[in-house]
């Protein structure tokens, strides 16, 4: 009964307070992440104009925090609609999006991936986009090996797109392709790799000693066990992905208010972060040393 009534008394906030509350930097809002999942219909259309907006101009501070807790939030209701200002941010901020996301493709393909929800038309297109950045079309191509790795119906699409960025292997081309090449042959797909094995005998030789590629394991290779982990199935899994303890125990009413932090308030902190500590500056600028023993400012 309690319950009950503290949900309604929830549900009474006005959509705009709690998306402004999952933007706030000095603390994680894990209540305010759950409600706008939960009010998902509501919260959607707010955050697919912060994604659109900081296709015009980059955010700072809790903007950015916003964008980026918000792009979990968009993922987990797989709101396609959200594909396009993504693509057009991308474009012209992709070094910035990366640092929300650790600096690197792995976590991001899951947003990538939860947007374009098997749509494997428009998965490919993107990966084979010449005008959009390494960086993002590895994180879609990761993606797509996500789909591979569990569904064998995807492997037909993995050798078409290897077909596909064969026909231009200049540039940047040739990394995808390479790319493309190591998960088929981890994947052990023959018919992916079958043709392409004079090459890759080539590309093991320049990199080290040993032939044919060899199948992964999960103990060589870290990233392997979290590429099958899939796309969003809820709040406690957005929670997980963002580095944030699942809220267990507390109490929505008391801690919307609290400032209550996670026990590891570091985890995903970048040097031009807001700093954990709540000062407003840029963790470079203020707790860095003291946290990683190195200067946080370079020069």
């Amino acid at each position: 009964m309690t319950d009950k009534s503290a949900g309604s008394a929830l549900q009474r906030r006005p959509i705009k307070e709690v998306v402004a509350e999952l933007g706030e930097s000095w603390r994680i809002p894990v209540d305010a992440l759950k409600e706008c999942i939960e009010r998902s219909d509501e919260a959607v259309p707010l955050l697919r104009d912060v994604v659109a907006l900081a296709a015009v101009a980059w955010p700072n501070d809790d903007d950015r925090e916003l964008l980026h807790r918000g792009l979990y939030v968009l993922a987990n209701a797989r709101d396609h609609a959200t594909r396009q200002p993504l693509l057009r941010l991308l474009k012209r901020c992709p070094e910035e999006v990366m640092e929300l996301f650790d600096s690197g493709p792995l976590k991001f393909s899951r947003i990538i991936e939860s947007l374009f929800d098997g749509d494997r038309e428009a998965l490919g297109a993107l990966i084979v986009d010449r005008s959009m950045p390494s960086v993002v079309r590895s994180s879609a191509l990761m993606a797509g090996t996500r789909h591979v790795l569990v569904n064998i119906g995807w492997r037909a699409w993995l050798a078409e797109l290897v077909k596909d960025l064969e026909r231009d292997v200049s540039g940047e081309n040739h990394i995808i392709l390479t790319t493309a090449l190591r998960y088929a042959a981890s994947i052990a797909d023959d018919d992916c790799i079958a043709e392409y094995e004079p090459d890759l005998e080539r590309q093991q030789r320049e990199s080290g000693p040993g032939g044919r590629f060899r199948k992964f394991d999960e103990e060589d290779d870290p990233a392997t066990a979290e590429m099958r982990e899939g796309t969003f199935e809820g709040t406690d899994d957005v929670l997980r992905s963002l580095g944030w303890e699942s809220g267990e125990g507390s109490d929505r009413s008391s801690s919307r208010g609290s400032g209550r932090r996670v026990r590891n308030s570091w985890r995903g902190v970048g040097r031009n972060d807001p700093c954990p500590c709540g000062s407003g500056r840029k963790a470079k600028k203020c707790c860095w040393a003291l946290r990683y023993g190195e200067p946080g400012e370079e020069g």
